[in-house]
């Protein structure tokens, strides 16, 4: 909750997952509740919408795909120059699967 709760601006952070953690949560929520502006919350909650996810994983996924598709890994190394890249392999028998690091096969 940590990376989307403001403690005391959006929200009230508790250390322990208890029910009494819990209670004292709410108890010292409902004597700051004046504090809280929902507006301020609701501004805050709309960077994590739906539709927000959406565009920032299609940026994250389209930078992706033009790095690999120049042939640039995450350091700008040129593809190929690492070693073997781990891959989709079919190892005999319609089995399917995957190479790791190490080239075993999964």
């Amino acid at each position: 909750a940590c990376e989307t709760v403001i403690d005391g601006t959006t929200g009230l952070l508790f250390d322990e997952q208890s029910a009494d953690a819990v209670v004292r949560a709410v108890e010292r929520f409902e004597a700051r509740e004046p504090d809280f502006d929902p507006r301020a919350i609701r501004a805050h909650a709309t960077g994590f919408s739906p539709e927000r996810f959406r565009e920032s994983f299609s940026r994250c996924v389209e930078t992706a795909w033009s790095r690999f598709r120049d042939g640039r890994g995450e350091g700008g190394a040129r593809r190929g120059t690492a070693g073997p890249a781990p891959g989709p392999v079919d190892p005999g028998g319609g089995a399917g699967g995957y190479r790791d690091e190490q080239e075993n096969i999964r």
